[in-house]
């Protein structure tokens, strides 16, 4: 009775057997096949005055080999002038790939010269690990990472590398990204010990999406955790410095959103402050601004790249104008305060008004304000007198008179204001000619 069954059985395993075989190989030679098509679109298009050279390439059933060369010519107009860094993947195409996956591990093939110094802080782990893994549909997810690692060397100090891992992530045409780092931060000591630089750490996140125009849009997420520089006993930092981004594209048009946070400075162990930024630039042509950044990459491969065709490219820019807004920028320090807020508006512009910056100043508006607390004032001028003295303390009455002769001309100028708690100063420019609180100080000529 199990006779037939088991016949069944064997036939699926067979088949099974065959279709892996099949799946495994054909795997294999879609991803070998993709690679100097990769290549050539970002050799082209993205790196500049990098070129990954493809040098050998052999193909196997469960592995494949890619050696290559990444050449760097630092100065298009001497292309005989190169640096050049060897490597090669690993593509394995195993049982998982029979699906449509597979994975490449790439290896670099450091410089002789260098060598004794990785295995030093790094002894036997690799100094920079890749692995891609390539999804059902042509995706990729690339994870590279740094071990953390020790070195130093006598009278010249030590570096505590705390290592990082990243994460980046496309879609088959590269048209969705995701790009994930995470750096642990390091720490780097003089020999004398008379200064300590501690970085502690920086997260990195961003979600990006091909617009219409071709331009990248999406939203991004830059985490500094903290700097503390220690010179000779006297130290200034900051902790958690925030910044996040926001590129979008609308009727046409491309607009990005920028905040800065500061959560904490530092100055001598201590919170001293924080600052708040936000500034947006809007209404700019979408696809204007592609053609032009896809010049822009295209001239870092060119030893006189073409001027006006970049000014060409940007015209359609300054024919429909733009905006760019300093929505806010608020400083806490030494229990002191700054403010300021400003708008630039480029208007319609004329081809003729581009090439001639003077034409195309006369009509740039720009319209501010600032505004700072006594307190801010008074501090910073101690500070830079402790600076000078090395540290010691600072005589009130000749700071005070330090304080008022820097402030004696503008004040007399009309330049800035007194108010209750500090001074102001608000300015525009007009055709050409700036005012500050109501006062023409230059033109164009």
């Amino acid at each position: 009775m199990s006779k037939p069954y088991t016949k069944i059985g064997a036939a699926v395993i067979l088949a099974l057997g065959a279709t892996w075989l099949g799946t495994t190989w054909y795997g294999g030679q879609q991803i070998m096949k993709q690679y100097p098509e990769a290549l050539a679109k970002l050799n082209t298009s993205q790196f500049g005055s990098i070129k990954i050279v493809i040098t050998k390439q052999e193909s196997g059933f469960l592995t494949s080999h890619v050696n290559w060369d990444l050449i760097v010519t630092p100065n298009p107009c001497a292309s005989n002038v190169t640096f050049k860094l060897s490597g090669y993947d690993v593509i394995h195409n195993g049982i998982i790939p029979s699906f449509g996956f597979g994975q490449i591990q790439t290896h670099i093939l450091w410089p002789e010269a260098i060598q004794p110094t990785l295995t030093k802080i790094f002894g036997t782990q690799e100094p920079l690990k890749i692995t891609t893994d390539v999804g059902l549909l042509g995706s990729l997810t690339s994870h590279i990472s740094s071990p953390a690692a020790i070195y130093s060397a006598e009278n010249q100090g030590k570096l505590d590398w705390k290592g990082f891992s990243s994460k980046i992530k496309s879609n088959k045409d590269a048209t969705k990204s995701h790009i994930d780092f995470d750096f642990d931060g390091a720490t780097m000591t003089s020999g004398n010990k008379q200064m300590v630089i501690q970085l502690d750490g920086i997260d990195y996140n961003v979600d990006s999406t091909t617009g219409l125009s071709g331009l990248g849009l999406g939203e991004g997420e830059l985490i500094l955790k903290g700097l503390n520089v220690n010179k000779n006993g006297q130290i200034l930092g900051f902790k958690d410095i925030k910044v996040n981004t926001t590129a979008s594209e609308k009727d046409g048009f491309f607009a990005v959103d920028i905040k800065t946070h500061v959560a904490q400075l530092i100055k001598d162990d201590k919170s001293v402050g924080n600052a708040d930024i936000a500034f947006n630039v809007s209404h700019v042509d979408a696809r204007a601004l592609k053609a032009v950044t896809d010049l822009a990459r295209k001239a870092q491969h060119e030893c006189q790249p073409s001027r006006s065709a970049l000014i060409q490219a940007a015209q359609p820019i300054f024919e429909k104008g733009m905006v760019a807004t300093l929505n806010h920028a608020d400083i806490e320090l030494f229990d002191g305060k700054a403010h300021a807020e400003a708008k630039l508006n480029v208007p319609t512009l004329t081809a003729a008004e581009v090439q001639d910056p003077k034409l195309g100043l006369l009509k740039v508006e720009v319209d501010g304000q600032v505004s700072v607390t006594q307190k801010l004032i008074s501090a910073l001028v101690d500070m830079a007198a402790q600076t000078n003295g090395n540290g010691q303390p600072v005589d009130p009455q000749q700071s005070a008179q330090v304080e008022n002769a820097l402030l004696a001309k503008p004040l007399s100028e009309g330049l800035i204001v007194k108010t209750a708690d500090g001074y102001v100063s608000s300015f525009n420019i007009r055709q050409g000619k700036t005012t500050v609180n109501g006062k023409q100080l230059s033109a164009v000529n």
